[in-house]
């Protein structure tokens, strides 16, 4: 008989298992939950408060934890007792359902809003980044147009030397044949 008791305790819920969003529904769902959760919550404040200006190791910090731990121990009583209570157990699974509906509609409005306001700032036009990518654009043609005169001057200059060379020898070269024409 002890075996069944404590295989049926063992497959219960504990209230320390229950997290923060859990313990939101059961207190949505439960007034007397709700006043004994504020109630430890005011007196985990107090404990914090008393260790702080007495230390851990005085009295009255002994008497904060206590107060404290009972304060613990209601609101895990009261989670064992609506979670074996069908009917609260039926509320709070249709409260969790109703709760992913809205935060599943609230999780795709917002990608549609990013979208909408990506594709609004992708599309509208930006006259200070305009004007910039206008300004790099032009000192960027000046440049590349300062090279190109300096490549053809020096062109010109390269190609003036090979003529007056190539002028040069055929002069040389004429001269020459003269001089060994004549001298034939």
């Amino acid at each position: 008989m002890d075996s069944l008791l404590e295989d049926h305790q063992r497959d219960l819920p504990t209230p320390e298992t229950t997290d923060s969003h859990e313990l939101r529904f059961w207190i949505a769902v439960d007034p007397l939950l709700a006043d004994l959760h504020k109630h430890l919550v005011d007196a985990k404040s107090d404990r914090a408060r008393v260790c702080a200006r007495h230390g851990e190791d005085d009295p009255m910090a002994d008497i904060a934890n206590d107060i404290a731990d009972s304060a613990q121990c209601a609101v895990d009583t009261r989670l064992i007792e609506l979670r074996r209570n069908e009917e609260s157990k039926a509320m709070v699974a249709a409260l969790m359902r109703k709760s992913a509906v809205v935060r599943q509609q609230e999780s795709i409005e917002a990608v549609r809003l990013r979208s909408n306001t990506f594709w609004k700032d992708f599309a509208a036009p930006q006259p200070h980044r305009i004007k910039k990518q206008a300004a790099d654009s032009f000192w960027l043609l000046a440049i590349s147009l300062m090279a190109l005169r300096q490549t053809l001057q020096d062109a010109n200059h390269k190609l003036s030397i090979a003529m007056t060379f190539s002028r040069a020898t055929a002069n040389d070269d004429m001269t020459f044949r003269r001089v060994l024409a004549g001298s034939a």
